[in-house]
């Protein structure tokens, strides 16, 4: 459970908000003893304040504002020399689940930034995060991109020309299946070519439609995992992983309610 954002609705989050705004309060008061010049005093609060971190962090390990909190008492509160180290340690540590732990990554370093925006190297690396999350495209050579157009036109001419009543059924089917796999190799290729998509929508339509009514059942225990843990645990990024995984399967692109639940993760995501 990582609990980036608590949700109103978690049977923890009276508890959380209450220890978070004494961790910030303590923060603020132990921040204005240092100015004062009062450090023991401000190294009292700052002690409380991570106390309280730790109990948020110990539930939630990737809770934004705790971690957030963190960095910036670390900043106020240690050398220069110690504070760029422990930040080149937090990079290294996200940079080194890029590839297995891509959502963990990513919340490491958006909460680097946070902080530290100007930091060298970060930008690269929350960029292949989000390529990763599929939260941004990557993107597409020019020849791909020709050969996308390409494929769509080849199915284009094939669904024109065996719209023709002269046509046996039989025989049209059988070449509107072979647009449908062109399509999909243009769409592979270019996920972002709307004029394919939208073809494929009407071929799918003629032949009968591709409609899925139920997904086999490890492919529904995923759903289901990806649906609690942003229903009950506000884990968008570990969920839209799951999602993202699932529609990889063309079997479960027609599953309505998986469809739905991706496109509401990814507008999350993209206000996050």
């Amino acid at each position: 459970m990582s609990g980036r954002d608590i949700d109103e609705n978690h049977p923890l989050y009276g508890t959380i908000r209450s220890v978070l705004n004494i961790a910030r309060q303590n923060f603020e008061e132990g921040r204005k003893l240092l100015a004062a010049g009062a450090s023991d005093a401000a190294d009292r609060k700052f002690a409380e304040a991570e106390n309280g971190l730790l109990t948020v962090r110990a539930l939630f390990p990737l809770n934004q504002e705790a971690s957030i909190l963190d960095l910036r008492m670390a900043k106020l509160r240690k050398s220069r020399d110690e504070y760029q180290r422990e930040l080149a340690d937090k990079v290294r540590e996200a940079r080194s689940l890029l590839s297995t732990q891509t959502a963990t990554a990513y919340a490491l370093l958006t909460d680097i930034r946070e902080i530290e925006p100007d930091y060298p190297g970060l930008d690269e690396l929350i960029l292949q995060a989000e390529y990763d999350l599929n939260i941004r495209e990557r993107p597409i050579a020019p020849q791909v991109l020709a050969q996308a157009q390409e494929l769509l036109r080849s199915a284009r001419e094939i669904y024109d020309q065996y719209g023709e009543d002269r046509y046996d059924p039989v025989i049209r089917e059988s070449q509107y299946k072979r647009a449908l796999g062109l399509l999909d190799q243009a769409l592979a290729l270019n996920p972002r070519l709307t004029a394919a998509s939208s073809l494929k929508d009407d071929i799918q339509t003629t032949v009968g439609g591709n409609v899925v009514y139920a997904l086999a059942s490890d492919a529904q225990r995923q759903f289901e995992k990806a649906r609690d843990l942003y229903i009950e645990e506000n884990n968008v990024p570990d969920a839209f992983v799951i999602t993202t995984q699932l529609l990889k399967d063309e079997n479960n692109r027609g599953f309505k309610p998986l469809v739905e639940l991706h496109n509401r993760l990814l507008s999350e995501l993209g206000r996050s």
